[in-house]
């Protein structure tokens, strides 16, 4: 696979991306009900909303990147 180099296509590489690590968060309770409501209303999987939240508002384009060119370079054996 080649390297992405486009910011817009990083995003989507994640998007589209079945591959993940589990992993636990805690919020108070009347949060996860909202956030679960809302999976719910979007027909999506919290894993996917929290995907969606930390694309779109949360990290900026250049920490996105970053993680990309690490993990590209992990699975690719070059560092």
């Amino acid at each position: 696979m080649y390297k992405i180099n486009k910011f817009d296509k990083i995003k989507d590489f994640y998007r589209s991306s079945e591959d993940g690590k589990q992993f636990s968060y805690y919020l108070p309770t009347e949060l996860q009900k909202q956030l679960k409501k809302h999976a719910v209303m979007e027909d999506k999987s919290i894993s996917k909303v929290l995907e969606d939240l930390l694309l779109d508002h949360y990290s900026i384009d250049q920490e996105i990147k970053q993680a990309y060119n690490e993990g590209y370079d992990k699975r690719n054996l070059l560092k």
